[in-house]
């Protein structure tokens, strides 16, 4: 292997810092999205049972629908700051689409 540049050598270790970068990014967001699942369906009631139950326990499980609602959201929108999620779609001015932001709306409004 020939001799590289200091140049050359930076480019590669900024190359390297990227990847890297974007599978840490890929990664935390995915597991994330398994803990948060498992963690709302883990805690959860049956919807059947909450709509017999007392008042005191359906504000909890309204309250527990808030911080889901609310946790996604934060997730998605520091998502949203990276650029694992763009898009580039072909138009006249390469218009850059973050795609989190539809995938958290399908994921809480239904909910809200």
């Amino acid at each position: 292997m020939p001799d590289l540049t200091p140049e050359q050598e930076e480019f590669l270790q900024q190359q390297a810092f990227d990847q890297g970068t974007k599978v840490a990014q890929i990664f935390s967001g995915i597991f994330f999205s398994g803990l948060a699942a498992w963690l709302s369906t883990a805690n959860g009631t049956r919807l059947s049972y909450v709509q017999k139950a007392s008042l005191e326990k359906r504000l909890t499980t309204c309250c527990f629908l808030n911080i889901y609602v609310g946790m996604f959201s934060a997730f998605f929108n520091i998502f949203q700051l990276t650029d694992v999620d763009d898009a580039i779609l072909p138009t006249q001015d390469n218009f850059v689409l973050d795609l989190s932001r539809p995938i958290e709306w399908v994921m809480t409004c239904p909910l809200m």
